[in-house]
């Protein structure tokens, strides 16, 4: 038996999107064999009982034709008004006109954090926030925003230059600054989530004056 009812968020909207390409009663065979997981794994991800991984959605995705973006919440399109250049070449950039040239097609889902330290100066100074992306996949080298949970059951958000290394049989996350004078954060890599840095937005918090 379907029961749509009981999904929502991110469950809904895949179940949604597959129903409508296969019916409702197919959508957990369908998303089993596509994800290459149990069924009863697909049926408690879609309950909430277990967290969807971002490469499950990308999947899922890919084989709807969706921007991944779409399943997280929507698309919003930011309009690009023209080129700029640090060191302007004649003839390279034109001028910038009224009209859009082309529309970015931003996910609705990105988060934003204030950064509150030096450590990653001059590239974001504290009270400017990083734009992240929970969707897209962390690669090594990027600039991420790292959730580490305590001993305490505390969580620890950390902006911060993401490598991973191999040591031994298992892997290290090791989250660098860019400021020097800071020191290297190592950790497994089971132990930190990460998400990816897309943007800066470089007006500080107007909050910032009453946090220094």
């Amino acid at each position: 038996m379907v029961r749509r009812k009981e999904y929502s968020g991110l469950s809904r909207r895949i179940f949604d999107a597959v129903a409508e390409q296969v019916g409702p009663r197919q959508v957990q065979a369908v998303l089993a064999r596509k994800i290459s997981l149990p069924r009863a794994a697909i049926s408690a991800r879609l309950r909430g009982e277990t967290s969807w991984k971002a490469e499950e959605v990308e999947t899922v995705a890919e084989w709807l034709g969706f921007p991944v973006g779409a399943l997280y919440g929507g698309i919003l399109r930011v309009p690009v008004m023209g080129a700029v250049a640090a060191n302007p070449t004649p003839g390279l950039v034109r001028e910038a006109g009224d009209e859009p040239e082309e529309y970015l097609e931003v996910p609705q889902c990105l988060r934003a954090f204030t950064v509150y330290d030096t450590s990653m100066t001059p590239l974001a100074r504290p009270g400017q926030r990083v734009l992240v992306d929970p969707t897209i996949q962390v690669v090594s080298g990027d600039l991420v925003v790292a959730r580490v949970v305590e001993g305490d059951g505390e969580n620890t958000w950390m902006f911060k230059r993401y490598e991973r290394q191999k040591v031994g049989k298992g892997w290290k996350a090791l989250l660098q600054s860019i400021a020097p004078g800071f020191q290297t954060v190592v950790l497994p890599e089971y132990a930190v989530k990460l998400w990816k840095v897309v943007g800066l937005w470089l007006m500080p918090s107007p909050r910032w004056q009453g946090m220094r």
